[in-house]
Order: structure tokens, then sequence, then C-alpha cells
């Protein structure tokens, strides 16, 4: 009975641990055009956001391009300018920030899945978010720790464990 009992705790912690992961990985060794590639031999998408953007969320940013560095050999560049990015972003931001407003007053992200939630972010690849930028993967936070959260679900599905933030 004893050893019964051992075998259901086990399966149950296990169980409960594969069931706690957001997503199952965003990392391929290929490129291909319907996937949004955030690392090309070795070299990482840039990060655009909003200078004013809540203090947490620069912390998160800064560990985040550590993150890319530790993946990939280089750091990420964090841009403050949408006419300054080359490629396609990461463009990452509270509801509040600059970028993640036009982007939803483009109605490229709904609002309404956002405003008013606490701790909550979307994470998602946009068509044309912002003028000059074709395409970006859109981190959009609720608030502060809704960003937060969502930088560093992206940090985990790079490949860095978070406890290592």
């Amino acid at each position: 009975m004893r050893k019964i009992l051992m075998v259901l705790g086990v399966f149950a912690l296990t169980t409960v641990s594969v069931n706690a992961a957001d997503n199952k990985g965003i990392s391929f060794n290929e490129l291909s055009s319907d996937r949004f590639t955030l690392i090309d031999n070795g070299k990482p998408v840039q990060i655009l956001a909003d200078q004013a953007d809540k203090t947490g969320v620069q912390i998160a940013l800064k560990a985040l391009q550590q993150d890319f560095k530790a993946v990939g050999g280089q750091e990420a560049q964090v841009v403050y300018d949408a006419a300054s990015v080359s490629g396609k972003p990461v463009i990452v931001g509270t509801i509040d920030s600059k970028f993640i407003a036009q982007i939803i007053k483009s109605k490229k992200i709904d609002k309404k899945e956002l405003q008013g939630k606490r701790e909550k972010y979307i994470m998602t690849v946009v068509a044309n978010p912002v003028k000059g930028i074709d395409e970006a993967l859109v981190i959009a936070g609720s608030d502060m720790r809704g960003a937060i959260y969502g930088i560093y679900e992206l940090s985990e599905q790079i490949g860095v464990s978070p406890s290592r933030q």
C-alpha cells in the first residue's frame, strides 16, 4: 500500500509540473517563414520599448538583453525610437506605454483583453504594429507586472531558466 501511495505521489507531482508550463516551446533549429525568428546566426532581434515606461519594465528589459546574450552570444539592443528599428523587433510595454498604446489604437490588439486586468500579458506576432515596422513580436502587459511576466516568459521560452533571473 505504501508503494502505491509513493507512486501516486510522484505521479501527482509530475502531473503538476507538466501542467504548470505556460507554453510547450518556441525554439526551432531551422528558419521558416511561418515563424518569428528571435535569434539568427547568434544575432538577436532588437527590442523596441518606451523609455518612459515603468522602472520595473526597464529592469526586466535589461535582464532580457542578458538572456539573449546567454542563449545566442550577443546582447539584444533596446531601442526607443521606431525609426531606429532594423528588421522585425520585439515590442514590449505596458498598456499605457507609447508603442503598445499605438498598437491598441490601430486595433492590432484588443484593449479589452488587458484593460482593467491585473498582472496579465499578451504575447503575439503583429503585422504592421507601428509605422515603419512590417512585423513584430509584441509583449503587452495590463500593468507593470503583466509586462514583466511577459518578458520573463519570453526568456524562459528562449531557454533561460527562471531560477537564473
